[in-house]
């Protein structure tokens, strides 16, 4: 067995009663900040093709995409009693599902821009947004290498692979919260908003740290692992 079947297979430890609630907090505190940017949204600027982007958005990345990280890092209370093999086929649906959010989301501002006969991408928002949707697709991409990459071997290591998915899938996620940020900080411009808006950056920073904490951890290993080979 090599050592990359060895950090995929390695003994999972039980999720304690603390480390449950922690997990259960984050994915509350996602689907709450979540709830309320796609309500505020909603309630400013109404249900137009606009509204779609944000709304898809945010249930791609923050909803869908944060559980499907934490699905293969087995930080995930719902699927932790599951087998590698189960993990890999519930990120990968997950991740699509996720995928599929995003192109549509992005469909739905490239079109509104054109109706409106708006400029694309003069914003630092929508400069990140478009960096941020390139890698999720390169991930993706890599993500499909990474799922057959026994059958693959020939042509691109197994470990460096995992670890070019790894990678992008970080650089995308931490990418799609700043740009989530630079969005709302762009929508919410009144004095008023200040506090929410300072609450809710703090709530993203500490999910989506959280969320990418233990593949973080695990990166050294492979990256060694890589190198060794």
């Amino acid at each position: 067995m090599s050592t990359e079947d060895n950090l995929n297979m390695r003994p999972r430890k039980e999720m304690t009663g603390n480390v449950k609630y922690l997990n259960i907090a984050v994915l509350s505190i996602l689907l709450g900040v979540s709830a309320y940017i796609i309500i505020r949204v909603v309630n400013d600027k109404g249900v137009v093709l606009f509204t779609y982007h944000p709304t898809f958005i945010i249930l791609g990345y923050l909803i869908l995409m944060s559980n499907a990280i934490l699905i293969m890092s087995d930080n995930h209370f719902l699927t932790k009693h599951l087998s590698y093999h189960q993990r890999i086929t519930a990120h990968w649906i997950v991740q699509a599902s996720a995928l599929t959010l995003i192109l549509i989301a992005q469909a739905c501002i490239f079109t509104n821009k054109i109706n409106f006969n708006k400029p694309h991408l003069q914003t630092t928002h929508s400069l990140f947004g478009i960096c941020t949707v390139s890698l999720t697709i390169l991930s993706a991409m890599d993500g499909i290498s990474a799922k057959y990459s026994y059958h693959l071997r020939n042509f691109i290591k197994p470990a460096l692979s995992k670890l070019m998915h790894i990678l992008l899938g970080v650089s995308s996620y931490t990418l799609a919260i700043i740009t989530i940020i630079l969005g709302f900080n762009q929508l919410w411009n009144s004095e008023g908003d200040v506090i929410i808006k300072s609450i809710i950056i703090i709530l993203l920073v500490f999910s989506g740290f959280y969320v990418l904490i233990k593949t973080l951890l695990l990166l050294p290993s492979r990256i060694k692992n890589v190198l060794s080979n």
